[in-house]
């Protein structure tokens, strides 16, 4: 009869076994101190949305001098033009309330509206001109939300055609819109 046998090493012959280690156990309790959070001094501001009052921008005239193209027409126009043709959607260019309005065929801008915004600090005042009668339906007080549709282009007013009037007023006074908005939507 053969007897086969297995050699252990001489280290593994004098090694003994090693419990096994207690389970670790974590205890939390429902009441947890909320470490306090310091600041810093800076904040983080989102500019507020800002829009073209128009999805054409097919520009008419523009900011500046020029001969009145009609007898009830300035000779310094305090806005721009935009032609996207009779109908086209009049949107408000940023959050605002309404100051001012004229519905329907007063003044020289027709059935217009004025809102105010407070854009980087500053409050300034948009102007849209010679929409269609009845198409606007603000009133002074109203909020409007950027992107809102507040009319459509007309030709109510001192115009001679179909067109959106469009100022920016910055403490009452006129500025080219064209560069302050190219300036912030690009």
């Amino acid at each position: 009869m053969a007897v086969a046998s297995v050699g252990v090493p001489a280290y593994a012959q004098s090694a003994t076994q090693a419990p096994a280690p207690e389970p670790q156990v974590l205890s939390v309790t429902s009441a947890v101190a909320v470490a306090p959070v310091q600041r810093d001094n800076y904040t983080v501001t989102a500019p507020p949305p800002l829009r073209w009052p128009l999805d054409s921008l097919k520009l008419a005239d523009g900011f500046g001098p020029r001969a009145a193209p009609c007898a009830a027409c300035s000779s310094f126009h305090e806005g721009v033009d935009f032609d996207p043709g009779r109908g086209a959607p009049v949107y408000a260019i940023a959050a605002g309330v309404v100051v001012e309005t004229a519905n329907p065929n007063y003044a020289a801008l027709g059935t217009y509206v004025v809102i105010q915004h407070t854009i980087d600090g500053v409050t300034i005042d948009s102007v849209y001109g010679h929409m269609q009668s009845g198409s606007m339906p603000l009133g002074v007080g109203d909020t409007v939300k950027v992107g809102q549709v507040i009319g459509l282009v007309g030709s109510t007013g001192a115009s001679t055609g179909p067109h959106l009037h469009f100022e920016l007023r910055i403490n009452g006074s006129p500025i080219n819109p064209l560069p302050w908005l190219h300036a912030r939507l690009g």
